[in-house]
């Protein structure tokens, strides 16, 4: 694997582990402010870091802007807004534990889409991977058979807009400034979610200063925003132009692992014999997705024909 391949996988199991972390903080947050209030802040505070960060890198809100950079941005972030809006509404309708099979199924959606809508051709390797972790993420929620209802069928859709959003980064993170296109997604998802609280929630809690002051809220908010949405949708940007949108989705498969750890060394959660042995089977099936095309393994399973 060249370095900089190596850098970006780096890079996408930091936010991963990142997200694992900032699950702990807002599943306490949420439980004072409402899930799409939340979710405008965080975006917005995410929007705002990264404007700073390129106004002080190149003296420029937004270095580049045209047409084809708000199309691209615009219909990325109306995934993320998908995504986040049907995973929310979706839980009160069906457990935790299905809603976190479901969600983690995007590992197995993001190489079917790619290859039928994407015309992307997977390493057959990447495929075993994909199995060996849909194993680990059953056995670490303990989904082995699904009684589905409409909360499943929501957090469904979020598992299949944040495949496309992979799939969808990876084919146009190369043509355009890579910040430019984090912020505007960033900004789509925040004015999204601020309407959807606006008609359907009490978002005055957003404003309330006394709220707002309380350590478990801004914390959630800063971390949630600055790191596990601006890093994160940066890092990941960047990363897809060295790394497959399937590879992606198999590192972003370790994100319940990481919530594990945390919720275990955080809220004191346990996970059980079950649950670590599916944790290893979801690393394992991240491992053998980074084996080289051009390895033994295949040259033995598809020997060459003389």
């Amino acid at each position: 694997m060249r370095f900089s391949a190596s850098l970006a996988l780096t890079g996408l199991i930091i936010t991963t582990l990142i997200w694992g972390f900032e699950f702990v903080l807002i599943h306490n947050a949420i439980e004072v402010i409402e899930a799409n209030t939340f979710n405008a802040l965080r975006f917005f505070v995410g929007a705002a870091v990264v404007m700073v960060f390129q106004k002080v890198r190149t003296g420029r809100w937004i270095s580049t802007f045209n047409s084809a950079l708000f199309k691209s941005a615009s219909v990325l972030g109306i995934l993320l807004y998908i995504g986040f809006f049907s995973q929310t509404e979706g839980m009160h309708y069906t457990t935790v534990t299905n809603a976190g099979f479901i969600t983690g199924m995007n590992v197995v959606l993001v190489p079917v889409l790619g290859t039928l809508f994407f015309k992307d051709r997977i390493n057959p390797l990447v495929w075993v991977g994909v199995g060996v972790a849909t194993a680990g993420l059953m056995l670490m929620t303990g989904v082995f058979t699904l009684s589905l209802n409409k909360g499943d069928f929501m957090v469904f859709i979020c598992a299949v807009a944040f495949a496309f959003h992979i799939n969808l980064t990876g084919k146009v993170s190369g043509d355009h400034n890579i910040t430019d296109l984090a912020i505007i997604q960033m900004l789509v998802v925040a004015v999204a979610s601020a309407v959807t609280a606006l008609f359907f929630e009490d978002w005055t809690l957003g404003l309330n200063v006394d709220v707002l002051a309380q350590p478990e809220i801004y914390g959630a908010i800063l971390v949630a925003g600055a790191l596990g949405t601006g890093f994160a949708l940066i890092v990941q940007t960047w990363a897809q132009l060295e790394i497959s949108p399937s590879r992606v989705g198999l590192v972003y498969s370790i994100e319940p692992v990481a919530a594990a750890v945390f919720g275990w060394l955080m809220l004191g959660e346990t996970m059980g014999l079950m649950g670590l042995f599916g944790a290893l089977l979801i690393l394992s099936g991240m491992i053998i997705s980074e084996i080289p095309h051009d390895s033994w393994i295949l040259r033995w399973v598809k020997p060459r024909v003389h």
